[in-house]
């Protein structure tokens, strides 16, 4: 940024009766101005004073670009954060504005003494925030842009905006968990403030605090949002081959795409949580519901298949029965071999299990096999071994998932 001359003024006071001329050094305002929510940023240090918050609505903050020059001043914002976790890239954002086109640089030109209010559009982003601008007839290359710099960070929402929201959108009445499992996932435990971002607002530029909250591998936020599955088999590293036909050949570590169907894929192939979905809570939030309903159709099938074969050999053997699996406590509740009162269980599924009244303290069993499958495995399911008769089972603690069902059901709701 140019530098200002420090202009002299002579000024008189009056006090009292009596007046004194003084000459006092007055520094003019900057060529460019840099305002967040009508608080001026140049004068701030950057190191400590330059950090703006993205609200727990969640909501950018307004930010406003003065030209006080003489000229035209092109200019345009850049926000870019890196993620890393033990010296490796997890994940990478990069975000124009205005955006670039075709991977052009595209700029806002603010006139003489005129101002240009930043359009975020629908996007939540934070990170590093870089204004880059030129003044004059200058070309836009790297020898004449000039910079400002400042930093966004994250509020995380409290308990009764999460509540508020979630009663909202319906979604109590969807999943009776998914307070507990939220809780859970982002590590709130019993906060009132849940942990979208790390928690903390001493923000500098080196702590995370503000930043968004990483559960490795991938996991961000709230739901800690992982994966959607990959597009290809298997854990390996993609070949060249998988690369070029995904697309991905230059696609950096941490770097993401959009594909066809608006899906966010990583470097590896994996399918994602997108940008805003890591930034903006509530959005990170519809995604566990998503991901619920995802899950939910994959236990409505594997419950079908089990049933049947229970089924089959019931008929066959009327006298030796397929047995319930007794009765199992995990946390405050106790699940049952009972129907589900979950939207969309199938009646093929809960017509098997004994009949009952929504409780809240005793759950099906399909319940907590919905659980366990957000984090991955089966808690409850049906063996087969052969010609021998099926039995239930359970699997509370797994090398994957842990006690993961309990760790649910310890939560307050």
């Amino acid at each position: 940024m140019s530098e200002n001359k420090i202009i002299k003024l002579k000024a008189t006071v009056s006090y009292e009766g009596s007046s004194q001329t003084a000459i006092v050094d007055l520094l003019p305002r900057p060529d460019i101005e840099i305002f967040a929510n009508d608080s001026q940023l140049n004068s701030k240090d950057e190191t400590t004073e330059r950090f703006v918050r993205i609200t727990t609505e969640p909501s950018m903050p307004y930010i406003t670009i003065a030209n006080n020059s003489s000229e035209d001043i092109k200019v345009r914002l850049k926000i870019d954060y890196t993620k890393e976790s033990g010296g490796n890239i997890v994940r990478k954002w990069l975000n124009y504005y205005p955006a670039e086109e075709n991977d052009t640089v595209q700029t806002q030109t603010i006139k003489p003494h005129e101002n240009w209010n930043v359009d975020f559009g629908d996007d939540i982003r934070g990170g590093k925030v870089t204004v880059e601008y030129i003044t004059g007839v200058d070309e836009w290359n790297e020898d004449n842009i000039e910079t400002f710099v400042f930093y966004l960070r994250g509020l995380n929402p409290s308990q009764d905006e999460v509540v508020a929201y979630i009663e909202e959108q319906g979604y109590d009445n969807q999943y009776w968990f998914l307070i507990r499992l939220i809780r859970h996932e982002s590590g709130t435990g019993n906060d009132d403030v849940f942990r979208h971002f790390n928690q903390g607002t001493d923000f500098t530029i080196d702590a995370l605090d503000g930043l968004p909250n990483l559960g490795l591998p991938r996991g961000f936020g709230i739901g800690q949002i992982d994966n959607f599955g990959r597009l290809v088999s298997g854990y390996s590293m993609l070949t060249t081959s998988q690369r070029e036909e995904l697309g991905l050949i230059d696609v950096e570590r941490g770097e993401t795409i959009l594909d066809d169907e608006n899906r966010t894929i990583d470097w590896q192939g994996y399918i994602v949580a997108s940008d805003n979905q890591v930034w903006n809570w509530k959005e990170n939030l519809d995604t566990v519901i998503e991901f619920l309903n995802i899950k939910k159709q994959t236990i409505n099938n594997k419950y079908n298949q089990w049933v049947n074969i229970a089924n089959t050999w019931n008929r066959a053997h009327p006298l030796d029965l397929v047995e319930q699996y007794e009765d199992q406590v995990e946390g405050s509740i106790t699940f049952s071999s009972i129907e589900s009162y979950i939207d969309d269980i199938s009646e093929t599924i809960n017509d098997y299990f004994n009949d009952s009244e929504d409780y809240d303290t005793t759950k099906s069993f399909i319940d907590a096999c919905l659980i366990r499958y957000y984090n991955g495995g089966y808690y409850h399911r049906l063996r087969v071994n052969e010609n021998q008769k099926p039995y239930w089972e359970i699997d509370r603690d797994s090398e994957q998932s842990g006690f993961y069902v309990q760790h649910i059901c310890n939560q307050d709701e």
